[in-house]
């Protein structure tokens, strides 16, 4: 036995009184302390490390930590209390768990105050000795600096790198008050840092900040800064590889599936203009180079020679078309290019092609502009009024009623459609008691929106420019997207945007309106032989529920034999591909195979010719070819900031040559992240943009409406305050936006409309047509 019986007399039991109410006092204050006493007690005060268990009255030595072990049957040093509750041992072994999270946390907190300590101490010691050090800087420092746990690195740190993608902060870290402390001073450093040079709010929400964070706290305490001359020349050097590397990578899959070459350009604030150059297959696109094409961009002849050298690079058997917006310089350049490389496309920007569409509607069509113009009004005023906008956040639960993209007229659908979304909030909003006792309420400008937000005709166009501009965004998203390649589909889904606006929209005046428009514009630009091919050669598309049309349609396969002429100028293979394309529409051989029938929805079209067309190598090379084009030049319109960052006054002084490269390397890293995500399958939204942009129409108010939003009444003009401030410089960006982007690249496209109709929607009342935003 370990000990005696409850019955049996104490052999102590003779101790006077005042013993004894020291070890009542003992064993009180060894109640205090730890919750499990409530099961257990000191009967010896001589002996005070014994302790006996009031459940089963057993014996043991080792204090309050043997009876936790007795009463939850662990520690292996005591046998368990044979009577002991379920209740009780979970009781204790949450005790157990907590004093372990205490005492590490204490240990972690010592830990990180030894460290910090350890290094200012240090700190200040290395100010004492500057001079002494001076003297002796080949001797080896005799002072020891503090080395903690995260400063410690081993010859496995290098193998053994943390994923910092798969790892998370630690309870233990998130409610520690030094760490929080150390937290929110590393960040006021970094803000002051930050406000110092004028860094972008949003640089934060880069991919690469995070990584920044994450490889600095692996190296620890006493980090050095990177130097002017790091940055400048060793790194840049050292990134400029890397990014060349990433580039070449590329060149054999140009090779094998061809290429598309996108160009854009692009000005900036003081008239200068430069092309930018990109190269798309359906592994992804990287950007080639940027040229400073001022003195050449509305000479056709000289942007030739510019692409010509794009084409040596790329490598002319490896390039299938030229992607440009439809202006009339690159247009004739594009037909001088398609003269001199027969077996290359000029292709107009279907993207371009269709933002255009949308333009006209919303420029042609009264209800559709005047609802625009309404409401961008209410929006402008919403945004540029924080306790209005804080009432607005409160009812739509922070949903924004502005959505930022890239084009002008995707912004505004986006943002019309969250207008119509949150239609019951608005109204709520302007009729709210907060609202009519707010000075807003009382003024000219508050009571037109007020007038706007509570006519029912407005919110019927409202709906009604949904209906009809919803169809095109679609297709403007889908010719956007880099997950598949979209030549194959761009007819079909122009076709079918018709089709949904003609299901969407009753009137039978406004259909044929609608579709005279969007006709004008596809003709002219759209209709193309490679959009025709790429049609034709969709598995998907060819053998659906259209088939028969599509074969009897002239101008579909007029165009695929255009396409085959000028890609297939041999005679002999040119017969031979034609011949074979007798074995696709009949799906004999493996076209008709039943893995090759299941797989034409189920697989990117250019995928399906390389695993079922080998039974017609020729034609299998040719639908490839085509198949795996994009028709749209939008990621040069996707990264016109980063020439907007990089063209600035403080970088005016580098040699042009170095300006080139930082581009080149923003550029691609920014494009090597977007294929990184592709490859990982995540969906990218090709249109919506993160940011609000801050010279957005949409929520940048117009001179006119700055001096209505301020009070009047003491003569003074918003312009004249601007000036006082020291901001005379014209308001908006500084680039060739997105927004001015489509303004006069077809002057010699009309869209015909009836007189008579056009004199009957003119009287549709617009409040103010000054009001409308210019799209030029």
């Amino acid at each position: 036995m370990d000990g005696p019986s409850p019955t049996t007399p104490s052999s102590h039991a003779f101790v006077n009184p005042t013993n004894t109410n020291t070890m009542s006092s003992d064993a009180s204050n060894c109640s205090n302390r730890d919750m499990a006493w409530e099961w257990g007690e000191c009967r010896d005060a001589m002996k005070k490390q014994c302790v006996w268990c009031k459940i089963c009255g057993h014996k043991m030595s080792g204090g309050i930590t043997r009876l936790k072990q007795h009463l939850t049957h662990t520690g292996g040093q005591v046998k368990g209390c044979p009577k002991v509750t379920v209740d009780i041992q979970k009781r204790v072994m949450a005790s157990i768990k907590e004093k372990e999270k205490i005492k590490l946390e204490k240990k972690r907190n010592m830990q990180i105050l030894s460290s910090h300590s350890a290094y200012l101490s240090n700190d200040d010691e290395e100010d004492q000795d500057d001079v002494q050090e001076a003297r002796i800087k080949n001797n080896v420092s005799k002072k020891k600096k503090f080395v903690g746990a995260s400063n410690t690195r081993g010859p496995m740190d290098g193998v053994l790198k943390t994923d910092h993608g798969k790892t998370k902060q630690t309870t233990f870290d998130r409610n520690n008050p030094i760490k929080e402390m150390l937290k929110m001073e590393a960040w006021d450093k970094f803000a002051t840092w930050a406000y110092s040079v004028g860094l972008p709010f949003n640089a934060v929400r880069d991919e690469g900040f995070q990584d920044m964070i994450n490889a600095i706290g692996e190296y620890g305490r006493g980090m050095p800064a990177p130097s002017y001359h790091n940055i400048r020349v060793t790194l840049m050097k050292k990134h400029l590889e890397e990014t060349k590397k990433f580039v070449d990578s590329f060149r054999p899959h140009w090779e094998e599936y061809r290429c598309s070459i996108m160009s854009d350009f692009w000005t900036d604030g003081k008239g200068r203009c430069l092309i930018n150059f990109l190269v798309n297959c359906p592994i992804g696109t990287i950007f080639l180079k940027s040229i400073d094409a001022s003195e050449h961009v509305k000479n056709a002849q000289l942007i030739v020679e510019m692409i010509n050298e794009v084409i040596e690079d790329v490598g002319e058997a490896n390039i299938l078309q030229f992607i440009t917006d439809n202006g009339s310089n690159f247009k004739a350049a594009g037909k001088i290019l398609e003269e001199k490389h027969p077996k290359m496309f000029w292709t107009p920007c279907a993207a371009h092609c269709v933002n255009l569409m949308i333009q006209d509607i919303g420029e042609k069509i009264p209800k559709i502009k005047s609802t625009l113009v309404d409401a961008r009004a209410i929006v402008v005023f919403i945004y540029n009024h924080g306790r209005i906008l804080n009432m607005m956040r409160k009812l739509t639960k922070n949903k924004e009623l502005h959505r930022s993209c890239v084009t002008r007229f995707a912004t505004q659908f986006y943002t019309i459609q969250s207008v119509h979304e949150n239609r019951h909030h608005i109204q709520v909003l302007f009729v709210s008691e907060e609202w009519r006792k707010s000075d807003f309420a009382k003024k000219a400008p508050r009571k037109r929106v007020e007038r706007i937000v509570s006519k029912t005709e407005f919110w019927d166009n409202v709906h009604l420019a949904c209906q009809v501009l919803a169809p095109l965004v679609d297709v403007v998203r889908l010719v956007d997207t880099e997950e598949k390649p979209s030549m194959g589909y761009i007819y079909d889904v122009v076709d079918r945007a018709k089709e949904q606006i003609k299901k969407n929209v009753t009137d039978e005046r406004l259909i044929t309106k609608l579709w005279g428009m969007i006709q004008t514009r596809w003709s002219d630009q759209l209709h193309h032989p490679l959009h025709a091919a790429g049609y034709y050669l969709n598995p998907a598309i060819f053998h659906g529920e259209n088939s028969k049309e599509i074969k009897k349609n002239r101008n579909i396969v007029t165009g695929l034999y255009v396409a085959i002429d000028r890609l297939v100028p041999d005679d002999d293979e040119n017969d031979k591909v034609r011949q074979d394309l007798n074995l696709y529409i009949d799906s004999v051989g493996q076209f008709g195979s039943a893995a090759a029938i299941r797989g034409r929805k189920k697989v990117a079209p250019y995928i399906w010719w390389r695993t079922y067309g080998i039974d017609t190598p020729l034609l299998q090379t040719f639908a490839i070819s085509i198949l795996s084009q994009t028709c749209s030049a939008s990621p040069c319109e996707r990264n016109w900031s980063t020439f907007d960052n990089l063209h600035s006054k403080k970088r005016n002084c580098l040699l042009q040559q170095k300006l080139n490269d930082l581009v080149f390397i923003q550029y691609n890293t920014r494009l090597q992240r977007r294929y990184k995500s592709l490859k990982a399958n995540k969906s990218l939204d090709p249109i919506l943009l993160r940011d609000v942009e801050e010279n957005d129409d949409w929520v940048t108010p117009t001179e006119v409406e700055l001096q209505e939003f301020v009070d009047g009444t003491d003569g003074l003009l918003w312009s004249v305050a601007r000036e006082a401030m020291g901001g005379n410089e014209e308001v908006g960006p500084s680039t060739r936006s997105k927004r001015e982007r489509y303004i006069d690249d077809d002057d010699d496209i009309t869209v015909e409309v009836n007189d008579l109709e056009e004199q009957l929607d003119g009287l549709i009342d617009v409040d103010s047509e000054d009001d409308f935003i210019a799209y030029d």
